[in-house]
């Protein structure tokens, strides 16, 4: 999602998408914001955000993420101080990072906040559920 832009998924499916760089399903610039809800990401992968790579606003309920891969963030990364990312009734489970985050990576100044959700079996070398 370019700067300036919004996006809106509900009731979707994201499966084995990649990207070199950031966002393997979705990456969100700084200045452009999502919605997600009721939608499944698995099997996604990046260098950052193996499903989702977040600079700018993102909100996201009742959604899935398993077996997402990435260096950092195995699920979710928040890449930069303005990033800011609320989710509610989210599960993470089964995702992995090889450095950090292996559900979450959180960058210096970004804002997470999670009410209601699941974090499990994610595996990191440093994090395994959150890193930051």
């Amino acid at each position: 999602v370019a700067p300036g832009g919004m996006a809106n998924f509900t009731l979707c499916i994201f499966r084995n998408n990649s990207a070199d760089r950031a966002g393997g399903a979705v990456a969100v610039a700084e200045e452009a914001s999502a919605a997600v809800s009721g939608t499944v990401f698995t099997r996604n992968s990046a260098a950052t955000g193996g499903a989702v790579a977040v600079a700018g606003d993102v909100l996201v309920t009742s959604s899935n993420f398993t077996m997402n891969e990435a260096e950092l963030g195995g699920a979710l990364a928040l890449t930069a101080s303005s990033a800011s990312l609320r989710a509610k009734g989210v599960v993470l489970a089964g995702n992995g990072a090889s450095t950090a985050g292996g559900g979450v990576f959180v960058s210096a100044g970004a804002n997470l906040t999670m009410q209601w959700s699941t974090v499990e079996t994610n595996t990191a070398g440093t994090g395994g559920g959150l890193a930051g």
